[in-house]
Parts: C-alpha cells; structure tokens; sequence
C-alpha cells in the first residue's frame, strides 16, 4: 500500500498538507474511475481531518486548477495538472509479476522476423495494460544511409533505392521530368550517395532541400563542387531524391504499429460516451501526429527511461483525455525505436509504468541477439 509519499514534492503554492490530500485524491480516483469526495479522503489513514477542514483543502486545489467539481455529485476530479504532478514525482512502482514478465517474453528458438516479434510483444502489453499499445520500429525513419542507388525502369520512371547501414532496403519509383543517360544516372546516383551517406530519412529531405535552394557552392570533402562534379544533373538528381525521400516517409509512416485498438473503449470514462469513443477512435487515427510524439520521446527521455505524454500538453487537442506512455528499445546501445501504451489520463501508472519498461527491455535484447542495429 502506498502513501502521500508517492508525491514527493509539492506543486507552486501547494502547503504540505493540500499535497498530503491531493495525492489522496489522485490515487482514490485511479482506483475507482469516481469523482472523489470530502468522505472519502476523510476515511484515510493519512489525514487526521475532519470534513469540513477537507472540503476547504479540496476548494482551494479547486481553485489552484488541480481538481475540477463534479457537478452531478458531491466530487472533485484530477485535471491532467494533478496527474502531471503525480507522474513526475512518482516513485512507488509496482514491478511486474513473474506471469507478467514471461508473457513479455519471447521463448522461442530460432530466429523470429522483426515485425512478428514487435507485434507479439504488442499484443502482451495491451491485454496486461487493457490499454492501446504503440510500436515504432527500430530504424523506422530513423536509419542511417549507406547508399543510394538509381536504376532506370523505363524513360520515364526511375527506381530510387536507399540502402540503410542495416536493415532492410526502402525504394520508391519517381518519374522524370525527362529522360536521363545511364551515365547521367550514374552520376546523380553518386551525387546522392555523397549527400545522403550517413544521414537519417529525415536529414536526408532537409539537406536536399537546402541544397536545391543553394546556388550550388556544396564542397564534397575534397574541396569540389558538388554540382559541378555533377554536371546539369544535379538539379534532377536532387528532385529525385527529394520526391524518393518523401514518398519513402509517408509509406514508413504506415508502420507504426496499434494494437488492442478497442480495449481502450472497454475504459469506464468512454466505454458508455459515444461522443468521447468518437473523439479517441480519430485521435488514433492520426498516425503521424501519434509518430511525431514518439519521435519527441526518442529525443527528449534517456535510456532506460520513461516519457510521460498528456494529451493536452500538446500544440493539438485531438488527445485530450489520452496519455502515451512510452520507452525507447534498440541494439547496439542506439534505441530509436519506441514501445508505449496510450490510453485514459487516469491511468494506473504505478503498474503501467514498469511492463512499458519490461516490454522495451525484452524488445531490446531480442533486437541484438538478432543484431537488428539502427
């Protein structure tokens, strides 16, 4: 059993007391998906407080924006302030059950391709959590460039082929504005490759878009031009890349991974508000808005840790009332991947919190005994 010391520190203005309570309230809410009232922070152990001297502490949390009033009860429910400060302060975790770990954990011999082992463990994480589980592959967007190729199809389509460091290969087919030399081809795939090596998809884009808007001064590391080295096939070359890298990013957008879409719509607070199971059914659909904040996390956590998203914390509200919860998992000590849940902000993150952990882990260790580096 946890205590108010699950809430370590107080929010601005907060006396210890109002913290003791809130935290009371936090977690009596997690635990019954109801607004919480005056009584019930009062049969705590924790308090020693009459109910009148709680209700002044609950109106005063009221008015600091950390609760809002039930109107069709006697209650007080969390906002998301309450729950950020909740989460950022936790330390109380409860670690996953041995039958919690062993169903995040892949037995079998033998190698497994990539994408079956993501999805099994997918599938674990949102039956223990009840929750939407999320899976960005390792290297999805995020590999690094060995080289870049392209092949003539016909005289007016070309197949750009980018080769990552590892991993497997992406293409795409471009046309030609006109026809193109096999020569020709040959030195723009070799501009490309002296453009893109080494970069990820992302950087790629921005560098041929910087250089399709320079006047060509580029010096390779030799000290050339590498638009005279080019020749007049640089301008196309950089158009074919350009198309290539935005086609490959909008195809790879569609490998993120949901799974146990509708156990989201079993939880109390949208399982009978039809307007409430709309809203979080578009919200999920919005898989490049969902892949923009797992990239954040990628950049914002440190290893082996967790990142915390509430959906109105972001530059859009089409998340309100979600939150993501999310690791980073890879090999190689390069974790670009993400595995996460979302679901209702009124989640129980103490439980939550360690299976996300576990299921990065167990991704992690079977992405480097299969040596799927990023």
């Amino acid at each position: 059993m946890r205590n108010a010391e699950d809430i370590k520190k107080a929010g601005p203005g907060l006396s210890r007391r109002a913290e003791r309570i809130l935290a009371i309230v936090v977690r009596e809410h997690i635990r019954s998906v109801r607004p919480v009232s005056s009584a019930a922070v009062a049969r705590s152990r924790e308090v020693g407080l009459g109910t009148a001297s709680i209700r002044a502490v609950l109106s005063e949390l009221e008015k600091a924006g950390y609760l809002v009033k039930d109107h069709s009860s006697s209650g007080r429910v969390p906002t998301d302030k309450s729950f950020r400060l909740y989460v950022d302060t936790l330390r109380d975790l409860n670690e996953p059950k041995p039958s919690e770990v062993a169903r995040l954990t892949l037995r079998e011999r033998g190698p497994l391709p990539i994408k079956a082992i993501t999805l099994r463990t997918a599938r674990a994480l949102s039956s223990l959590t009840s929750c939407t589980s999320l899976l960005l592959m390792p290297g999805v967007k995020n590999f690094t460039i060995k080289d870049i190729k392209l092949v003539a199809i016909n005289d007016s389509r070309v197949l750009v082929i980018i080769v990552p460091n590892s991993g497997p290969v992406h293409t795409s087919t471009v046309g030609l504005e006109a026809p193109i030399s096999g020569l020709n081809l040959e030195h723009a795939s070799n501009y490309l490759c002296s453009i893109g090596r080494g970069l990820t998809l992302r950087r790629l884009r921005a560098r041929l878009k910087a250089e399709l808007n320079s006047t060509g001064d580029g010096r390779d590391s030799n000290g050339q031009s590498r638009a005279i080295r080019a020749g007049s096939v640089a301008p196309q070359a950089l158009k074919l890349g350009s198309v290539a890298a935005r086609e490959l990013e909008r195809k790879i957008e569609k490998d993120i991974f949901l799974e146990g879409t509708a156990l989201i719509f079993e939880q109390p607070e949208f399982k009978e508000d039809a307007a409430r199971i709309k809203h979080v059914f578009a919200a999920l659909e919005e898989k490049s808005l969902i892949i923009k904040i797992l990239e954040a996390s990628i950049n914002d956590i440190k290893d082996n840790d967790i990142n915390i998203h509430m959906g109105s914390e972001g530059a859009t509200r089409i998340f309100d009332g979600l939150s993501f919860v999310t690791a980073p998992y890879g090999s190689n000590g390069n974790k670009t991947g993400m595995v996460g849940i979302v679901g209702p902000v009124r989640m129980d993150y103490p439980k939550i919190i360690p299976l996300v952990n576990c299921a990065a882990r167990q991704l992690g260790r079977a992405a480097e005994l299969r040596d799927i580096s990023i």
